[in-house]
C-alpha cells in the first residue's frame, strides 16, 4: 500500500514539475517578445522623414504648400453644399485670433484624404499646406485654410445650411469691429462646448455623406461582417443622424451615449449595405473606395476585402488587428466557447475550459509575435523610403 502511494505521489510530482516548467518557459518567451516589441516601438518613435514638398493624387502631383485661390464663379449645387457642410461639421474648425480678431476656416486631414481638401479648395477657394510632417508612427497631415474676404464668402455660403457650426459660420461671415473681438471670441467658445445644441440641423443624404466622410469608419470583422460607426463628443448631432436614419427605415442603427464620447453604430449586414449604397448616392468621397469594397463582400473574398479596407483606413488599429492566423485562432476559440455553453457534462466542461485557456494564451503570445514582425517590417519600409532615426 505504501509502495503504491509512493508511485502515485512521484508521478503526481513529476506532472506538476512538468506543468510548472512549461508555464515558466511560456512566461519567459512572452517576456522576451514583450521586451523586443518595446524596443521596436521606441525605435519607430525616433523615425523622422524629410519635409514633405509635394503630393500625388490620382496621377497628378501638387507642390506644397498649394497657393491660395479665390472661390470659383459657379457656386456648388445644393447637394454639393450640403456635403461640404456635413464634412465641415465633422472635421472643420472656425478659429479667431485673440490679438487681431482674424478668423480662419480650416480642415486638417492626413495625406490619404488630400482629395477632400482639394475639393474644398475647388469649391470655396483657400490654400493647402503641411500641418504635420510624417514620422515613424504618424502620417503627414495637411490643412485647408481660408482667411479674409474668401473666408467670409465661404462662411456665408456654408452658413445657409442649418448645421452644428452654422452659428459659428455666420459669425465668421461678418465684419467684426475691433471693440467686439472679445465678445465674439466668447461666443465662439460657447458654441464649441460639448453640450452645445444648435437651433436647427438639416439632415440629408448629402450632409450625412459629408459627415460620415469626416467622422465615420467602415470595418470588416474577422467573421466577414461589415460594421459602420461614428463617434462624437457632442451627442446632439448623432441623435439627429439616428432620427434621420430611422426615418429612412434603417432601424438597426443604435446610439450609445457615454460621458466622454458617444457612438453611433450599425453591425447588421443588410442595414450596413443599404446605408453604404445611400451614402455613395449622397456623394461619399473620402471613403468611397472602402464603401465599394465593402459592398463587394461575399463568403469567398471576405478576408481579401477586410485586408484592403484596413489598408485604406489609416493606422489607428494597425498593431492590434488580427492577421489570418489570428482570425483562425479567434474562430476556434469562439467555436469552443459555443460548445462550452451547450454541453451539460461537467467533465466535458472542464476539458473545454482547459482547451479555451490554452488557446487564449497561445493567441495572446502569437499576437505579440505578429506585432513585432509588423513593427520590424514598417521600420524597414520607412528607412527604405528615405527616413532616418533621430539620435538619442
Amino acid at each position: 500500500m505504501l509502495c503504491h502511494f509512493s508511485r502515485f505521489t512521484s508521478a503526481s510530482f513529476r506532472f506538476h514539475v512538468f506543468s510548472w516548467q512549461r508555464c515558466f518557459a511560456a512566461t519567459a518567451d512572452l517576456t522576451k517578445w514583450q521586451r523586443r516589441c518595446a524596443r521596436l516601438t521606441r525605435l519607430q518613435q525616433r523615425i523622422t522623414f524629410p519635409p514633405m514638398k509635394s503630393i500625388t493624387v490620382e496621377d497628378e502631383t501638387y507642390k506644397l504648400p498649394l497657393k491660395t485661390v479665390g472661390p470659383p464663379k459657379e457656386q456648388p449645387t445644393q447637394e454639393g453644399l450640403e456635403y461640404l457642410v456635413g464634412f465641415f461639421d465633422g472635421d472643420g474648425c472656425v478659429t479667431m485670433k485673440t490679438q487681431t480678431g482674424q478668423i480662419t476656416l480650416r480642415i486638417t486631414q492626413n495625406v490619404d484624404s488630400m482629395k477632400v481638401l482639394l475639393h474644398f479648395r475647388a469649391c470655396l477657394g483657400g490654400g493647402i499646406g503641411v500641418e504635420r510632417q510624417r514620422t515613424g508612427t504618424q502620417k503627414a497631415c495637411l490643412c485647408w485654410r481660408v482667411t479674409g474676404p474668401n473666408m467670409r464668402h465661404a462662411a456665408a455660403l456654408m452658413g445657409q445650411v442649418p448645421s452644428m457650426k452654422q452659428a459659428q459660420l455666420l459669425i465668421a461671415a461678418r465684419t467684426i469691429a475691433k471693440t467686439r473681438h472679445a465678445e465674439f471670441l466668447e461666443r465662439l467658445a460657447q458654441m464649441k462646448r460639448n453640450e452645445y445644441c444648435p437651433k436647427r440641423l438639416k439632415c440629408t443624404w448629402a450632409y450625412v455623406a459629408g459627415f460620415f466622410d469626416a467622422e465615420g469608419s467602415i470595418t470588416v470583422n474577422a467573421f466577414g461582417r461589415i460594421r459602420l460607426q461614428l463617434e462624437q463628443v457632442n451627442p446632439f448631432v448623432l441623435k439627429q443622424l439616428l432620427s434621420f436614419l430611422h426615418q429612412k427605415g434603417l432601424e438597426s442603427w443604435h446610439l450609445y451615449e457615454r460621458k466622454k464620447i458617444s457612438q453611433l453604430f450599425c453591425g447588421r449586414q443588410a442595414t450596413s449595405i443599404q446605408t453604404l449604397e445611400c451614402l455613395l448616392h449622397g456623394g461619399l468621397l473620402v471613403k468611397k473606395v472602402q464603401a465599394e469594397l465593402a459592398l463587394s463582400i461575399n463568403h469567398d473574398n471576405s478576408r481579401h476585402v477586410r485586408e484592403a479596407i484596413f489598408g485604406l483606413n489609416g493606422w489607428q488599429a494597425r498593431y492590434s488587428r488580427l492577421d489570418e492566423g489570428g482570425i483562425e485562432r479567434a474562430n476556434k476559440i469562439q467555436a469552443l466557447q459555443v460548445r462550452l455553453c451547450r454541453t451539460s457534462c461537467p467533465q466535458n466542461k472542464e476539458l473545454l475550459r482547459d482547451k479555451i485557456q490554452d488557446l487564449q494564451e497561445a493567441h495572446v503570445f502569437q499576437k505579440l509575435v505578429s506585432k513585432c514582425h509588423l513593427l520590424r517590417k514598417d521600420i524597414r519600409n520607412s528607412l527604405g523610403e528615405g527616413a532616418f532615426v533621430r539620435p538619442l
